[in-house]
C-alpha cells in the first residue's frame, strides 16, 4: 500500500528543476504503509513529551526492509544485497548523511568527513565510518590494523586535532532537540489522525523518565525509513533517508516535509539550508513546513518551496555549483578507487582543506592480517550475490558476471567460504564454456559476442595517467586483478607523490569542468574471449579449483566428525540412538538404498594414488566389497590403468584432491535426513562441476577432432565420460535426462567417429592419447573418487588394430541411433549420424576386401579358406547399401554394389588360381563373374544423374566391359585345335557385349580407355570371325564371316589411328594380312580372285606408312608399344616379310611383270638393313612408289 501511494506521489512531482539542473527520484522502499496527512499542531504545544495517545502510530510503519536486512553490518552493503540489479547500473549505493556530507565539504572545512569506499563494477559504496566509535574509543581487534595506521600516519599529520573527537558523547542539547522533532512528529500524527491536537503526558522530574523519551526517538523516525533511487543530473545514486513525509489524499499540501526550528537561533546557514533542499531534493518533495518553537512549545508555522531555498538570505548557494561539486567528487572517488574488492578510506580532518583518498587494502597490507578487514567478507559475498543474480536474470552481462566472480574468489577464503567459492567457480567455467557449446552455440540467441561492457564503460578520448592503470586484459589467462592492482597502486618514490595523487583540495571541487564529464568510467571488464581452446583450459581452471573447495570442505568434515567420534561418554548416561522405523522392510530398504544410494559405508586408511589409476576410495561401491589395501603398496605403485601408461612425473600434486574424502556419502535414511542441509550443497556442486567438466572435455575432444588430433580426441573423451558418469551416480534426481542425454549422445557419436578415423597413425595418436597433465589428473581423480572405472570404458580402449577399432565405432553408432534422445535432435544431425553409421559399415567390409586381397593375390590361398571373409564382406556391404538407400545416398549404395562386384571377381580369381591349364572358365568361376558384371550393372544405374557423377558411371561401364573382355580371352590362350564351337561363341558373345558397354562418345578421361577397348575388342572379333570362318563349312556363312571380319579389322585400325597407337596399328595390319595371304596360299580359287587379295594386302600395307612416319619421328603415344614384336625393327622386317610373300605369289601370277620385279627387289634389300634409322627412308620411298603402281594399274 506505501510502496503504491509513494510512487504515485513521485509521478505527481517527476523532476524538480531549479536553474537548470535535472533532478528525479522513485522510491524504492518506504516503510510508511499508507499516507500520513500533513496537520499542524495548536500553537504553545509542549513537544518536550509525546501526545497522550500513542496507540495508533506505529500502524502506519513497516519495519521490515525487504530481502535481507542482516546480511552485512554496514548499510551500503546491505542495500546494494537487497537491490542486486541496481549494482553496476547506479554510480552511488549510500546513505543521504554520507552524501549531503560530501556535497557540503567545500562549504565549511570544519566537519571531519570518514567514508569508506568500496567499488563494484561502475557503483561505489560509500559507508560512514565512526572513527571515534571504532578506532579511538572501541579497542576491538577487527579495527587493529587500521587503528596502528591511523596513529602512525594520519594522527601525526593531523597533530592534535584529534583531540576533538576525545569530546564526550554527543552534546546533551542535539539529544533533547531530537526528542522534540520526535514529538512534534507524534503531535502532527496524532492531530491528522483525530483532527484535533491530543494532551500531552504530564512532566516529569525524573531524568530516568526523560531518558525513556529520549532513547527511541533517535530510532523511531526509522518509522519514516524509504530508500530512493535518486538522479541528480547524470550522476544516478541509490540512497536511504529517513525524511519524514507527510501527504497524500485530498490534502492541500499532497506532499511536504516537516522541520523543527528555534526562533531565537539565527536565521538558516548555508549548510542548514543545503541540507533542507537536498533532503527534500532526493525524496522529491517539493515544499517543507517549518515548525518554530521556543523552549519546546510551538509559536508557528512557515512553509516554503524546495526551489526557494537556495535563494534565502543568509543561505544562499548556486544548485550549479552544487552539481559541480557532486560531479567533481564522484570522478575523483572513481577515478582513484578503480580496483574492485580494495577497501579506501575518504578522510578529512576538521579544518583540513584537503580530502585525502588512502587506498587501505595496498597501504596496511603488511598490518591485516587474512580475515581482519571487516568488510572483506561482506563485500565478497555481495560480490558473489551480485554476479549470480546477473546470470539468472538473464542479462547481457557476461563480462560484469565474470569481474564479480573473479573479484569474490579474491576476496573469500575457499577454505571458510567453500560453497561459495565452488559455485562462482562453476559459474566462471559456464561463462567461458556454456552448456550450448555442446552444439557449437557459443552466445545466446540476439546475443552480441562478447558485449561491451554494461558495467565499466570506457571513455575513449581518457588520457589520464590512472586510468592507463585501470585497464584489464582482454585475453583470458591474464591476471586482470594483479595487472589492476599493480599500475593504478603504482611504485610512488615518497608519500608526497602519493598524496598528491590521491587527494583534492576543497576549493577545486567548487570548480566547473575539473575533471571530465564521465571520466571516472575507465575501467573496462574483461570479455570473455579467446580460442576454443584457451576457454577451455580457462574453464577446467576454475573446475579444478571448485572441486577443490569441495574436497576441503568435505575432508574438514570428515575431521570434524572423527573428532565428535573421539568425545568421551560418560558410563552414566545413555548414548541416544538414531530413529528408524519399526515397520520398516528391511529388505525393500537394501533394495532402494543401492538403487538410490552407489556409496556404502565403510572405513578405510588413507592411502597414495597414482594419477591415471582408478582412484580407490574411502567407501566401498557394493556392501561385499572390501576397499582396505596396504598403504606403502599402493602409494608406491606405479602401473597402467584403462589403457594408460603412469609414469611417477604424471601424478597429481593437488593436496585437495589426493585427499580421502569422508567416509560415508550417502548413509541410512535417518542420518541422511538429518544431515541433508548440510550435506546436499557437496552433491549438487560437485555435479555441476563434473558435468561442466564433461561439457569441456566434450568441446576440446571436438576441437582436436576437426584438426584430425585423434589420439587427443580419444583422451579428452575418456575424461568426458568418467566425469558424465560419475555425475549420475552422484544425484540421480539432479541428473536432468533431457539435458544429459544429449551430451551422452554427443560423447558416444564423436568417440565413434575418433574410433572410426584412427587408422593409420595409430603411433602418433598412442602417444597422445596416453598424455596426462596435471590439472586433468586433479580433475579425473575427483571423478574417480566418486566412480573408479565408467561402464562406458569400452568406448576409449586403445587398440592399433583397424578392425576392432571400426567394430569399436560400429557399436557405438548402433547405440547412439537406440537413444532416445536422437529423434529431438535436427533431421540433419539424424541423417547425419545414418549416413556415418554406413560408412562405418563400409569401412568394415573395406577390412575384410583387403584381407581377401592379400590373401587371394598374393598368397594364392584357396576359395574355401578366404569365403568366410568374402562372406562377411559381402553382408557389410549390402548392409551399407540399405542404408545409404534409406537416406537417399544412391551414389554411396553404388559405390558398395562395385565393392560387392569386386568381391566376386576375388572370388573368381581365387577359383582361377588353381584351375588346370586345360580348364576355360568353369560354372563356379563364370558365375561369379556374371555376378560381379550383374552387380556392376546396378552401380551404373543407381548413381545419380549429372556432370559430377558421370565418370562414376563411366568407371562402372568400364568395368563391366572389361570382365567381359578378359572373360573372352580365357579362350585365347587355348590352341587353335582344341577351340570348340561353343568357345567360339562364348568369345563372340563376350566381346560382343564388351562393345556394348565401351561409350565411343564418353568425354575425358574415360573416351582414351574406351577406344583403345574397343580396338583390342575389334581385333579380337575379327580374329574370332577368322577362325570361325575356318571352321564353317557354309559358303554363305563364310561369306559373311569373312565380310564382318574385315569390318572388325578395319573399326580397330581406325580406332588404334584415333588412339595414335601406331604400333599397334602395325601390328593389327600385320595380322590381317597374315590372315589374307593364308587364305590366298590354302585352296584353289580362280587366279583373278587371289590376285585380287594380294593386290589388297599391298594396299594394306601402303596405309601403314603414316604410321611408319610417326614412329620414326616419335610423335606416338607413350602408351603405344608393341604387342607381339619386343622392337619397332622386327615389327617392320614382319611388315616386309608378308609384302615379300605377297610379292612372290604375285609373280608367279604375272611373272612378265618387270615393275613387279622391281618392287620385289627392293622390298629384298630392305629386309637386309636391320637399322629402323636406315632402312625408314627407303621404306618410306617404297610404299610412296608401291601405292603409286597400285594406282596406276600395277597388276592389270
Amino acid at each position: 500500500m506505501c510502496n503504491t501511494y509513494i510512487l504515485k506521489k513521485t509521478k505527481m512531482a517527476t523532476s524538480s528543476s531549479v536553474s537548470d539542473i535535472k533532478s528525479t527520484a522513485v522510491v524504492k522502499y518506504s516503510s510508511v504503509k499508507w499516507p500520513l496527512q500533513f496537520s499542524t499542531i495548536r500553537l504553545n504545544t509542549d513537544l518536550n513529551h509525546p501526545p497522550t495517545d500513542q496507540t495508533g502510530f506505529t500502524v502506519y510503519f513497516d519495519r521490515s526492509i525487504p530481502a535481507a536486512c542482516n546480511f552485512s553490518k554496514f548499510l551500503s552493503v546491505n542495500m546494494a544485497h537487497s537491490y542486486q540489479d541496481l549494482v553496476g547500473q547506479v554510480d552511488v549505493i549510500s546513505s543521504s548523511k554520507s552524501i549531503k556530507a560530501l556535497l557540503k565539504m567545500p562549504f565549511s572545512s570544519s566537519p571531519h568527513i570518514s567514508i569508506m569506499v568500496h567499488r563494484l563494477g561502475k557503483t561505489l559504496l560509500l559507508e560512514d565510518f565512526d572513527v571515534v566509535k571504532h578506532i579511538i574509543r572501541k579497542q576491538a581487534e577487527e579495527w587493529s590494523w587500521l587503528r596502528n595506521y591511523f596513529y602512525e600516519v594520519i594522527a601525526k599529520e593531523e597533530k592534535g586535532k584529534q583531540s576533538k573527537f576525545l569530546d564526550g558523547s554527543p552534546a546533551n542539547r542535539e539529544s533533547i532537540l531530537n526528542n522534540i522533532y520526535m514529538n512534534l512528529i507524534r503531535h502532527s500524527f496524532a492531530a491528522s489522525e483525530n483532527g484535533e491536537a491530543c494532551t500531552v503526558v504530564a512532566a516529569q522530574d525524573d531524568s530516568d523518565q526523560v531518558n525513556t523519551f529520549r532513547n527511541p526517538s533517535s530510532q523511531d523516525l526509522k518509522g519514516f525509513h524509504h530508500e530512493t533511487l535518486w538522479k541528480f543530473q547524470d550522476i544516478s545514486m541509490l540512497i536511504d533517508s529517513d525524511l519524514p513525509i507527510f501527504g497524500g489524499g485530498n490534502s492541500r499540501r499532497p506532499c511536504i516535509s516537516l522541520r523543527l526550528r528555534d526562533s531565537r537561533s539565527p536565521p538558516i546557514n548555508i549548510l542548514t539550508g543545503l541540507d533542507y533542499w537536498l533532503d527534500n531534493l532526493m525524496s522529491n518533495v517539493p515544499e517543507v513546513a517549518m515548525c518554530y518553537h521556543i523552549n519546546g512549545f510551538v509559536q508557528k508555522y512557515e512553509v516554503m518551496k524546495t526551489e526557494d531555498i537556495p535563494n534565502l538570505e543568509n543561505s544562499s548557494f548556486d544548485p550549479n555549483e552544487v552539481l559541480d561539486i557532486a560531479q567533481n567528487i564522484m570522478s575523483f572517488i572513481k577515478r582513484n578507487a578503480a580496483v574492485e574488492g580494495h577497501t579506501y578510506w575518504l578522510y578529512k580532518s576538521e579544518n583540513d582543506e584537503m580530502v585525502k583518498l588512502y587506498d587501505l587494502t595496498d597501504l596496511c597490507k603488511d598490518k591485516i592480517v587474512s580475515g581482519e578487514n571487516p568488510f572483506t567478507v561482506p563485500v565478497g559475498l555481495l560480490c558473489h550475490r551480485v554476479a549470480r543474480n546477473l546470470r539468472t536474470s538473464g542479462q547481457r552481462r557476461n563480462a560484469d558476471s565474470r569481474a564479480m566472480f573473479e573479484n569474490c574468489l579474491r576476496l573469500l577464503d575457499d577454505s571458510k567460504h567453500c560453497q561459495e567459492c565452488a559455485d562462482a567457480h562453476f559459474h566462471l567455467s559456464d561463462m567461458w564454456v556454456p552448456d550450448k557449446s555442446v552444439n557449437d552455440i557459443w552466445q545466446e540467441k540476439r546475443r552480441i559476442s562478447d558485449p561491451p561492457s554494461d558495467l565499466y564503460d570506457e571513455d575513449a578520448t581518457e588520457s589520464d595517467d590512472s586510468s592507463k592503470g585501470e585497464e584489464q586484459a582482454d585475453l583470458p589467462g591474464n591476471n586482470g586483478e594483479s595487472e589492476t592492482v599493480k599500475k593504478t597502486t603504482g611504485n610512488v618514490d615518497s608519500t608526497n607523490e602519493k598524496q598528491m595523487k590521491n587527494s583534492v583540495a576543497l576549493k577545486e571541487l567548487v570548480v566547473r569542468g575539473m575533471v571530465k564529464k564521465k571520466a571516472w568510467q575507465t575501467v573496462q571488464a574483461s570479455r570473455i574471449a579467446g580460442t576454443t581452446d584457451e576457454r577451455c583450459r580457462e574453464a577446467l581452471s576454475h573446475i579444478r579449483k571448485g572441486l577443490n573447495c569441495i574436497d576441503k570442505d568435505l575432508i574438514r568434515e570428515k575431521s570434524e566428525n572423527d573428532l565428535l567420534k573421539q568425545q568421551p561418554h560418560s558410563p552414566a548416561r545413555v548414548i541416544p540412538l538414531p530413529y528408524a522405523p519399526l515397520n520398516i522392510n528391511t529388505k525393500d530398504e537394501h533394495k532402494e538404498n543401492k538403487k538410490a544410494a552407489p556409496f556404502a559405508s565403510g572405513e578405510q586408511d588413507p592411502q597414495g594414488c597414482s594419477s591415471r589409476k582408478a582412484i580407490p576410495l574411502p567407501f566401498n561401491l557394493k556392501p561385499n566389497h572390501s576397499a582396505s589395501r596396504d598403504t606403502s603398496s599402493a602409494s608406491s605403485q606405479v602401473g597402467t590403468a584403462n589403457g594408460i601408461k603412469v609414469t611417477p612425473t604424471e601424478k597429481a600434486k593437488s593436496s585437495a584432491s589426493s585427499s580421502s574424502l569422508p567416509e560415508e556419502w550417502i548413509r541410512s535414511s535417518t542420518v541422511k535426513e538429518e544431515s541433508s542441509q548440510e550435506k546436499s550443497w557437496h552433491f549438487r556442486a560437485k555435479f555441476r562441476l563434473l558435468r561442466k567438466a564433461s561439457i569441456t572435455y566434450f568441446v576440446l575432444a571436438k576441437e582436436f577432432f576437426e584438426i584430425k588430433k585423434y589420439g587427443h580426441t580419444l583422451r579428452h573423451l575418456r575424461y568426458a565420460m568418467h566425469c558424465f558418469e560419475a555425475t549420475e551416480l552422484l544425484d540421480k534426481d539432479l541428473f536432468n535426462e533431457s539435458q544429459n542425454n544429449e551430451l551422452f549422445v554427443m560423447l558416444l557419436y564423436l568417440a565413434a567417429q575418433a574410433r572410426s578415423c584412427l587408422y593409420p597413425n595409430f603411433s602418433a595418436a598412442r602417444h597422445d592419447f596416453e598424455e596426462l597433465g596435471e590439472e586433468e589428473a586433479a580433475i579425473l581423480h575427483s571423478a574417480q573418487a566418486v566412480l573408479a572405472t565408467p561402464k562406458m570404458s569400452w568406448m576409449y580402449e586403445w587398440s592399433q588394430n583397424l578392425q576392432a577399432n571400426l567394430l569399436t565405432a560400429f557399436d557405438l553408432f548402433e547405440k547412439v541411433t537406440l537413444l532416445p534422445a536422437v529423434l529431438k535432435k535436427p533431421k540433419l544431425f539424424q541423417a547425419t549420424l545414418r549416413k556415418d553409421l554406413a560408412a562405418c559399415v563400409m569401412n568394415l567390409g573395406n577390412v575384410q576386401m583387403d584381407i581377401c586381397k592379400e590373401k587371394i593375390l598374393k598368397s594364392k590361398e584357396m576359395l574355401d579358406t578366404v569365403k568366410p571373409f568374402i562372406i562377411k564382406a559381402m553382408d557389410s556391404f549390402k548392409s551399407a547399401i540399405k542404408l545409404f538407400d534409406s537416406l537417399g545416398e544412391r551414389n554411396a549404395a553404388a559405390h558398395n554394389c562395385s565393392n560387392i562386384a569386386y568381391m566376386h571377381t576375388l572370388a573368381a580369381a581365387a577359383i582361377h588360381n588353381h584351375l588346370p591349364h586345360d580348364v576355360i572358365l568353369p560354372p563356379e568361376e563364370k558365375e561369379h563373374l556374371l555376378k560381379s558384371i550383374e552387380w556392376s550393372e546396378k552401380c551404373a544405374k543407381n548413381y545419380q544423374g549429372g556432370e559430377g557423377m558421370d565418370q562414376h558411371r563411366e568407371r562402372a561401364y568400364q568395368t563391366i566391359c572389361l570382365q567381359y573382355h578378359q572373360m573372352a580371352n580365357q579362350y585365347f590362350v587355348k590352341h587353335a585345335d582344341k577351340v570348340t564351337d561353343e568357345d567360339v561363341v562364348n568369345m563372340r558373345d563376350f566381346l560382343q557385349k564388351s562393345l556394348k558397354y565401351c561409350f565411343l562418345d564418353a568425354q575425358e578421361p574415360h573416351l582414351k580407355k574406351n577406344r583403345s577397348i574397343a580396338a583390342n575388342a575389334n581385333l579380337n572379333l575379327a580374329k574370332v570371325c577368322e577362325a570361325e570362318w575356318h571352321r564353317s563349312k557354309n559358303f554363305t556363312r563364310k561369306k559373311q564371316l569373312k565380310q564382318k571380319s574385315v569390318e572388325y579389322y578395319q573399326k580397330a585400325v581406325e580406332l588404334y589411328k584415333q588412339l595414335n597407337w601406331p604400333r599397334y596399328q602395325m601390328c593389327t595390319v600385320i595380322a590381317w594380312i597374315s590372315g589374307l595371304l593364308e587364305e590366298a596360299e590354302r585352296g584353289s580359287m580362280a587366279p583373278s580372285t587371289k590376285k585380287k587379295i594380294l593386290r589388297n594386302i599391298l594396299c594394306l600395307a601402303c596405309d601403314l606408312k603414316p604410321a611408319i612416319d610417326i614412329i620414326y619421328s616419335g610423335q606416338a603415344d607413350n602408351e603405344d608399344e608393341s604387342p607381339l614384336f619386343k622392337t619397332d625393327g622386327k615389327t617392320i622386317h614382319a611388315l616386309l616379310d608378308n609384302v615379300n610373300k605377297t610379292f612372290t605369289s604375285l609373280l608367279k601370277l604375272v611373272g612378265s611383270n618387270q615393275q613387279m620385279k622391281d618392287f620385289y627387289s627392293r622390298s629384298l634389300r630392305m629386309t637386309l638393313v636391320a637399322d629402323l634409322k636406315q632402312v625408314h627412308p627407303q621404306l618410306s620411298d617404297f610404299l610412296s612408289d608401291l601405292k603409286s603402281g597400285l594406282a596406276s594399274d600395277l597388276l592389270h
